[in-house]
């Protein structure tokens, strides 16, 4: 590695025109875990488990940045 090229400083991701003009877009979106079913010992019913809890966060239609929502 070239000593110049460490010398160079992390920039974040650039923001949208649009983003940069207006502001961001949020919109509340929820990533929910899976879903697995398993059934009962008389194999007559289904039941649901779910492997973990859902994520929410807000999500900018524009350019797509995510961001951590606290849903109460």
């Amino acid at each position: 590695m070239h000593p110049r090229e460490a010398k160079r400083p992390v920039r974040p991701p650039r923001m949208n025109f649009f983003c940069r003009i207006y502001g961001h877009t949020w919109v509340h979106e929820a990533e929910t875990p899976k879903v697995v079913w398993n059934n009962d010992k008389s194999l007559s019913e289904l039941f649901p488990k779910s492997e973990g809890e859902p994520t929410f966060y807000r999500r900018c239609v524009r350019c797509k940045e995510k961001r951590p929502w606290d849903a109460k």
